[in-house]
């Protein structure tokens, strides 16, 4: 995304995006352009796997809060995100949700988020 990176990619040239993680590195306000570009670059019926990290719950927000500041420490952006931002995040970036999962693993807790390019018709029911 920054400086053209990815650009590379001939449009509609990519069968799959799958991501575990990655995105909770995004700096604030790229989210909508790095799912633009997942749009992009996906062929029509290709799908995109992502997770978004959510807020850890009980104990686990121990080891989190931990990780968070560590990485804050070194400059490494590291964010939560709640299910209502990334469908928003999606509305504005062309993919239709197709399914949502919920994830556990180890310390994080996140949702998964199928994705596939818009129809225009807007978002899916989660299967």
């Amino acid at each position: 995304m920054r400086g053209g990176a990815g650009r590379g990619v001939r449009d509609g040239s990519v069968d799959m995006i799958y991501s575990v993680g990655a995105t909770r590195h995004l700096p604030l306000g790229t989210e909508v352009a790095f799912l633009q570009e997942c749009a992009r670059i996906l062929r029509a019926g290709g799908l995109v796997l992502l997770t978004f990290v959510t807020p850890a719950v009980g104990e686990a927000r121990l080891l989190d809060d931990a990780l968070g500041r560590y990485l804050s420490a070194h400059g490494i952006t590291d964010r939560r995100f709640e299910e209502p931002d990334v469908l928003s995040f999606c509305r504005g970036s062309g993919l239709e949700v197709l399914d949502t999962r919920s994830e556990t693993s180890h310390y994080l807790y996140g949702k998964l988020f199928v994705l596939a390019r818009g129809s225009g018709g807007g978002e899916s029911a989660a299967l």
